[in-house]
């Protein structure tokens, strides 16, 4: 998939939407039970908080901050593969999903939603269950004009 074309079509998103807000508040009150840091410090590889965090951006869950497009093309396309000018991509982040399947209207449901929402399931488990169900409507509707 050809990067500029996909910044392109996400630009002209809303940087909020209010499923993918939502689950990001929830996501804040789970890590808050958990007593999970933010960021990324137990791997080698970065992530978008550790991205805000050295942009200056203010992480803060309860405010939906960094918002999902910041999250998708300034630190996914524009950091994480800035080399890249054609990839193929699969997601783990379930809040940016849930973003992506708003802003281009693929028909997610908060049903569907809640459904993932568990304190026993981690945050990839539950990104890998919304891949599965919408990366080829995701992928779809990118391919549009």
């Amino acid at each position: 998939m050809n990067k500029e074309m996909l910044i392109n079509k996400l630009s002209t998103k809303k940087e909020h939407y209010p499923l993918s807000d939502n689950f990001m508040k929830w996501c804040g009150e789970k890590e808050s039970r958990q007593q999970h840091p933010s960021g990324n410090k137990n791997s080698k590889s970065k992530n978008y908080i550790d991205n805000a965090l050295e942009a200056d951006i203010e992480v803060n869950y309860s405010k939906c901050t960094p918002n999902q497009k910041w999250h998708f093309i300034e630190s996914y396309c524009n950091i994480l593969h800035k080399d890249e000018t054609d990839f193929r991509f699969i997601l783990k982040c379930p809040e940016l999903i849930i973003w992506l399947c708003e802003a281009l209207d693929v028909g997610i449901n908060e049903k569907d939603i809640n459904e993932i929402k568990s304190d026993n399931i981690s945050r990839n488990d539950m990104g890998n269950i919304i891949w599965k169900k919408y990366s080829n409507r995701i992928v779809e509707e990118i391919k549009k004009n």
